[in-house]
């Protein structure tokens, strides 16, 4: 099944995979653990965390993307310095064994503590909760899908939510990105996405497309 996509700077599917990785290192330069954040990701239906993408994506071509769309949407799409930092020091992720994880012989094993050293925290981590981490991740997605449907990138919410489920892995027992926010509620989702920008800023202001479902009770799908 296809999606048609009209152009612009990361088209769809880049966009909310690149947030949705971001979101991923900043919690990591917050103080979160690599394998916290993967694991909510996944508890929620991911099936793969951000940081494990970025891994196998490749960080030297995950850093190079970022700079693209940090440029393309300044204050939107936060860039983050571990990714160059990373590149800098010759780790590329899994394909020269070298990441987020430890590798060997191809094969993956624990996070490599010694990537906190290139993060704010350094090696202090904290604890936070799966569904705060799970929740970042979610509407940093969901926001990113709602910007694309509100700047016609996307043709229709049904087309977000096929190439969300099926082309990037958004979780399919939610449906979507936008039937998510349709079954939670748009206005709810607007609350908790204007809590986060009081907290995080720009990166999670909701589009006014979807403040004006939200207050017309206008979900999107009928």
């Amino acid at each position: 099944m296809r999606i048609i996509v009209n152009d612009g700077v990361g088209f769809y599917t880049t966009r909310v995979i690149s947030r949705y990785i971001r979101e991923g290192m900043l919690m990591l330069d917050e103080g979160v653990r690599i394998e916290d954040v993967d694991r909510a990701a996944m508890a929620v239906g991911f099936p793969v965390g951000p940081i494990t993408v970025s891994d196998e994506v490749g960080l030297d071509t995950a850093y190079k993307v970022g700079q693209i769309l940090a440029e393309s949407f300044e204050g939107r799409l936060d860039s983050s310095a571990i990714d160059r930092q990373l590149v800098e020091d010759g780790r590329f992720g899994r394909k020269n064994e070298k990441g987020f994880y430890q590798y060997s012989g191809g094969k993956k094993h624990e996070p490599d503590p010694t990537v906190y050293d290139f993060t704010a925290a350094g090696r202090q981590r904290i604890d936070m909760s799966g569904e705060k981490i799970a929740e970042r991740l979610l509407l940093a997605f969901c926001n990113e899908a709602a910007l694309c449907l509100e700047e016609d990138i996307l043709r229709s919410p049904r087309d977000g939510d096929v190439g969300g489920v099926l082309g990037i892995g958004f979780p399919p027992n939610l449906g979507g990105p936008f039937f998510y926010m349709d079954q939670r509620g748009l206005t709810d989702v607007v609350r908790s996405l204007e809590g986060l920008e009081e907290t995080f800023g720009a990166r999670f202001t909701p589009p006014q497309l979807l403040k004006d479902r939200a207050d017309k009770g206008q979900p999107f799908f009928k």
